[in-house]
């Protein structure tokens, strides 16, 4: 398949920026996001780069659109499971289930979403709303799902939550499991019990 940046990609006047972040989207998905350079867009779609920039202050700017838009997009998906399931506890493993699907099938976002780059830049707090939507819709489902214990428990719980999650993923998607760690485990199996971990935590 021919990489996005080598080919010519038409966009309509007035729709440079939609053009942009669809080429970085693919770009991601197929590459990384350290594929993803503003010089290199404005070329694939047949600009200057001072045009690319009018629209993106810089390549972190992009990213956190991209990022932002991720994270709207996992925060809707995760309001949607929560509803669809009114008893807390079966919420929350069906929400944290999701998380790992949604980063098995989006590796290239998923890491582009949590990047020193993407959390670290500036504004990156006010930029990343959805991040803190999902951040505030699970710690409610924690309460609900625990009422007996406090606030700073619930948070001990998040943060160990959030590393159990974001680590399998890391360390599935990179394929970091050495045939002798995993040798005989049924997959699915694994995924149920990193799923109780993270919630017991």
């Amino acid at each position: 398949m021919e990489h996005p940046v080598n080919k010519k990609t038409s966009y309509h006047h007035g729709s440079l920026r939609a053009t942009a972040l669809e080429l970085a989207r693919q770009l991601i998905a197929t590459e990384g996001h350290d594929a993803v350079q503003i010089r290199h867009l404005a070329k694939a779609i047949g600009v200057t780069p001072a045009a690319m920039y009018g629209h993106f202050a810089s390549r972190s700017d992009l990213l956190l659109e991209l990022a932002e838009e991720a994270h709207q997009r996992l925060y809707q998906q995760l309001e949607r499971f929560l509803a669809s399931h009114p008893e807390p506890l079966p919420a929350l493993k069906v929400a944290v289930r999701h998380f790992i699907d949604f980063c098995q099938a989006n590796p290239g976002t998923f890491r582009m979403m949590y990047h020193d780059e993407v959390i670290h830049a500036d504004n990156a707090e006010q930029r990343l709303a959805s991040l803190a939507r999902t951040y505030r819709l699970l710690y409610r489902m924690f309460l609900r799902a625990f009422p007996e214990r406090d606030s700073q428990q619930i948070q001990i719980n998040m943060i160990c939550m959030w590393s159990t999650l974001y680590g399998f993923a890391l360390v599935r998607n990179q394929q970091m499991l050495m045939p002798y760690m995993s040798q005989g485990l049924n997959d699915e199996a694994l995924i149920n019990q990193v799923v109780q971990a993270a919630i017991e935590s």
